[in-house]
């Protein structure tokens, strides 16, 4: 059942990025979500923590490569090529040396900007936050958001998953199995 659930979140986290052209807000949305589920349900089919890492850092990238291209003609798009490559690095670094700790570093700010322009259309008055010296305010906004969740999902590991029904969940973030 877990194989099967991990199989339809990851065909969903393959799809779901079409869907920035024409749902940008909820496809971030879509895809934050899919990506905070499969983690649980990788870890319940009995995958080990490096399987469960590479898939998910190929499809977060598959996720960044749309959110790129959605971007790519709108006034953000020189942000977005930054962080974009920003983010690249880290994820290449990380993933050739197998160290966690460098997204720290190199923090998920892409995802995080994009969403707060996305949300930024609900409330055209907020548009202005992200034209001249105003995308100070939400890059910062991003990065805060960004280093708190790679310090939580990589030194961390989340505390909520410490005790309690999840402790072997959290023993397989830390040490790649759970017995």
């Amino acid at each position: 059942m877990w194989k099967i659930a991990i199989f339809l979140v990851g065909i969903s986290r393959f799809i779901l990025p079409f869907n920035i052209f024409s749902h940008p807000i909820f496809s971030s949305i879509a895809s934050g979500f899919l990506d905070y589920t499969d983690c649980y349900l990788a870890f319940r089919a009995g995958f080990k923590w490096q399987q469960y890492h590479l898939y998910d850092k190929v499809m977060d990238y598959w996720w960044y490569i749309f959110i790129f291209l959605y971007s790519w003609n709108t006034e953000i798009r020189i942000v977005i090529l930054i962080l974009f490559v920003y983010r690249s690095i880290g994820q290449m670094v990380a993933l050739i040396t197998g160290n966690e700790k460098i997204f720290l570093y190199f923090p998920n700010v892409l995802e995080k900007y994009f969403f707060l322009y996305v949300i930024s259309g609900i409330f055209p008055q907020t548009r202005n936050f992200f034209q001249g010296y105003n995308i100070i305010i939400p890059l910062f906004i991003s990065f805060v958001l960004g280093i708190h969740g790679e310090y939580m999902i990589h030194i961390q590991k989340s505390s909520l998953f410490k005790k309690g029904a999840f402790h072997k969940f959290h023993k397989w973030t830390l040490h790649g199995h759970y017995s």
